[in-house]
């Protein structure tokens, strides 16, 4: 029989703007918890503090005069979870969101909330960014911080480079353990320290040379196309024709 849950889940791909905490919320970490009351502080506008926090509990407070706010977290047994426990107090204090020089905003923070931005205008400019930032927020961040916050959000955006080279070789054994007959070659060479760099790459999948040699016109063309990013390149593709006049890929590189 399922077993059914009792408490709410907080749900960590819901826009942060509509953060609403509760009793009961369960949370997959105390990580997601606090970003959660991050979120929360930031656009609802409350000057939020931690009083309390280790492996197992955790605890915030508004620190506005007067206002008794808080809210407690704990572990369950046996979870890796937290879960909120008591926010006995609605806020009484006033929310400063339109009050500039007193919003905390991590680059973090704003490293995510941009990265959709970034990933529609990637050469966004930091003054403009900035601008965005001081226009949604009411937060005045220095071209510094904006620097930081854009160099993130595309980290966030484009992946890390250097761990996805470090994987080619287990991408090109994957390929040959579940397509018989491929090929797939890497070149590399030495960077004087003893280290390995990646040169070049070339696959060509078994099924799609089997069916070039039996079912496509004796014709092959050949393209290629610059990479863009901290790294330079093409990357290389022949293409053929197969019998109803339509582009059959071969095989592709990159180099």
């Amino acid at each position: 029989m399922k077993r059914t849950e009792r408490y709410p889940r907080y749900n960590g791909s819901s826009s942060k703007e509509e953060v609403k905490l509760e009793v009961g919320l369960k949370f997959t970490s105390k990580e997601q918890l606090r970003e959660a009351v991050d979120d929360y502080r930031i656009m609802k506008g409350y000057d939020i503090k931690i009083r309390h926090s280790d492996r197992k509990r955790f605890q915030v407070f508004c620190n506005a005069k007067g206002c008794e706010w808080f809210l407690w977290a704990s572990r369950p047994q046996r979870e890796q979870s937290f879960q909120i426990r008591k926010m006995p107090n609605p806020h009484s204090c006033i929310p400063f969101s339109f009050e500039k020089g007193k919003r905390r905003i991590s680059t973090r923070w704003l490293s995510h909330k941009y990265t959709k931005t970034l990933r529609l205008q990637p050469s966004l400019r930091v003054r403009e960014l900035r601008n965005l930032i001081e226009e949604k927020h009411n937060y005045k961040a220095t071209i510094s911080k904006c620097f930081r916050v854009r160099a993130k959000a595309l980290a966030l955006i484009i992946g890390d480079y250097k761990g996805q080279f470090g994987m080619i070789r287990t991408y090109a054994n994957e390929l040959l353990s579940k397509n018989r007959n491929s090929t797939v070659k890497i070149a590399v060479e030495n960077n004087g320290d003893g280290k390995s760099v990646f040169k070049r790459l070339y696959i060509c999948l078994g099924a799609l040379k089997r069916g070039f040699l039996e079912g496509c016109r004796r014709v092959l063309s050949i393209d290629g196309c610059f990479l863009k990013g901290p790294w330079n390149g093409q990357v290389l593709a022949a293409v053929g024709r197969d019998a109803n006049n339509q582009m059959y890929p071969v095989a592709w590189g990159v180099a």
